[in-house]
């Protein structure tokens, strides 16, 4: 898999139209919300909930294909794109590489300001 887990150009061009404070700002609070979304996700599963994961993921989703996080955006869309119709194989695999890339996010975001 040689997505890069930061698309610069995007990061780039968020900090030329709202600058570097607001960018980090950003960050900090997709960091917050995708703790909660992931969790979310995990117990939805826990109770075969469908729709509850469909709905957690597509908001991460959208939010991480946003602010350039290639590797998080593609882990949750090949989660969530099966799940709209109900499937759910690889789920445990496919959230543990979530969890994992959210982790190098964690851990990796700051050095990029």
């Amino acid at each position: 898999n040689n997505i890069p887990a930061f698309d610069m150009e995007v990061i780039e061009s968020l900090k030329e139209m709202v600058g570097e404070e607001m960018v980090i700002s950003v960050f900090e609070d997709f960091e917050k919300e995708a703790i909660e979304q992931i969790n979310n996700t995990k117990a939805a599963y826990k109770n075969q909930n469908v729709s509850e994961i469909q709905k957690e993921l597509h908001t991460l989703k959208g939010n991480s294909g946003t602010i350039g996080l290639m590797r998080i955006h593609e882990i949750t869309k090949n989660i969530e794109v099966p799940a709209k119709v109900g499937d759910l194989t690889g789920f445990e695999d496919k959230i543990k590489a979530l969890d994992a890339e959210f982790e190098y996010f964690t851990n990796n975001y700051r050095t990029l300001f």
